[in-house]
């Protein structure tokens, strides 16, 4: 969810860790969405 309150990203499925680099992948993924989504200015609504 943004700060606007929409879904911004669904996901489904998920990389254990045993399975490596798509691991290594999915985590950076998660990370800079996360860092995305908090960098994001609320919107106001009047």
């Amino acid at each position: 969810m943004g700060r606007d309150g929409r879904v911004k990203l669904i996901h489904a499925g998920f990389a254990a860790t045993a399975s490596g680099e798509f691991n290594t992948a999915l985590r950076h993924e998660f990370e800079s969405t996360i860092e995305r989504l908090l960098s994001e200015n609320a919107a106001t609504q009047d």
